[in-house]
């Protein structure tokens, strides 16, 4: 019978090195690399069993890329994450029901091979893993967003500053979300401003808002977004993730525009 075939992703040299000894001890075949290409290169070309990754490689959330192509890749692959971090809940809930185990760094080696051995008596087979477009992602966590944003407005001085409720804080951001998924939705064409754009720049006028503000405020909520996609990485149909970014992005600065435009409209008006 084949030995089980493990790989090892980790951008550092010392557990590269002991990481194989403790696995082959126990009679595991250790492939170990250090960069995201490589642990791809590695999953193009060979099948393997389990996938142990350390979450940040290099950049913070490379793990989450190995993980989600091996999952596609080798869908019955037990996959685990490595982290230093245990101060991540939130991503790593989002990711817990894609990825079998989270162990914490450093790890024991007698408890890693006691979880790994006890993943593999308890595998089933994955079978197909329904993914989500961008859009998806977005509608699903819109309430999240807005709460994250409200977060983000108080946590900035200069914004907490300004005499304003959440729901005026807020504005037009949950008619813009839902308009955004409708856009991103809908079938490729020119982008243009987003109906509540017009709407958010000459109520943020009413409202005295400093206009050095509104850049602020758009780079939160984009913060914020890209946040979200970032720690639903797994679930995301990543065919898609490239044009599905672009047109995102066009949207954001189409939407970011005509706020500032409507701004000064309604300023030249009330002057």
């Amino acid at each position: 019978m084949p030995a089980t075939r493990v790989l090892c992703v980790d951008d550092e040299p010392s557990i590269r090195m002991t990481m194989p000894l403790i696995l082959q001890a126990h009679g595991f075949d250790a492939v170990v690399v250090g960069t995201v290409a490589e642990a791809l290169a590695e999953i193009a070309a060979h099948p393997f069993d389990v996938l142990m990754t350390d979450l940040h490689i290099g950049q913070q959330g490379d793990g989450y890329t190995v993980a989600s192509a091996m999952r596609r890749t080798h869908p019955d692959c037990i996959n685990f994450i490595l982290t230093g971090y245990p101060a991540i809940e939130t991503a790593l809930r989002t990711i817990a029901s894609q990825v079998d185990e989270i162990l914490l760094k450093p790890a024991d080696p007698p408890k890693m091979v006691a979880a790994l051995e006890r993943r593999l008596r308890e595998r089933k087979p994955a079978g197909y893993i329904q993914t989500k477009r961008l859009s998806n992602i977005l509608y699903d966590h819109k309430d999240e967003i807005c709460q994250r944003f409200i977060v983000k407005m108080k946590d900035n001085p200069e914004l907490a500053a300004l005499p304003l409720s959440d729901e005026e804080r807020l504005d037009h951001t949950k008619i813009t979300l839902t308009e955004l998924v409708k856009e991103l939705e809908s079938a490729p064409h020119e982008a243009s401003p987003l109906p509540a754009a017009a709407k958010t720049g000459e109520e943020r006028q009413r409202q005295e808002y400093p206009i050095a503000l509104l850049a602020v405020n758009a780079r939160l909520l984009q913060g914020v977004i890209y946040d979200i996609i970032h720690e639903n990485l797994l679930s995301i149909n990543l065919s898609f993730l490239m044009p599905d970014l672009k047109r995102l992005n066009e949207i954001l600065s189409l939407q970011n525009e005509e706020i500032f435009k409507k701004f000064l409209e309604a300023e030249k008006r009330a002057a």
